[in-house]
């Protein structure tokens, strides 16, 4: 089972009320922030130092409704039955993230 409390162990992720998402501004960062059902929320400019250049924060984050439908997403899509015997997905993540926001039917 997926819970919010496993995304606080990757870096980046951060959990308290809402799970959030920092990366650096990169577009390929922001695919993968949204595609796991974060919203973005802004840009903290010049945020940090890094090789003595100044870095941009981008923020992600999502409220606990919208965390309890993403988890139900990644529950069905880690399903055992998803899979087929050679372990290739049946439906990606996208298509269980479009089934969960279609609501039942």
């Amino acid at each position: 089972m997926v819970s919010h409390s496993h995304a606080g162990m990757h870096p980046g992720v951060h959990v308290g009320e809402e799970p959030s998402w920092t990366t650096q501004s990169r577009v390929h960062h922001a695919a993968a922030a949204e595609r796991l059902g974060f919203s973005f929320e802004g840009i903290f400019r010049q945020h940090w130092v890094y090789n003595d250049r100044n870095r941009d924060t981008a923020w992600y984050s999502m409220v606990d409704t919208e965390w309890a439908a993403t988890c139900h997403a990644f529950e069905e899509w880690l399903d055992p039955s998803n899979f087929d015997n050679r372990g290739v997905q049946r439906i990606r993540l996208r298509g269980a993230m479009r089934q969960i926001a279609s609501g039942p039917g």
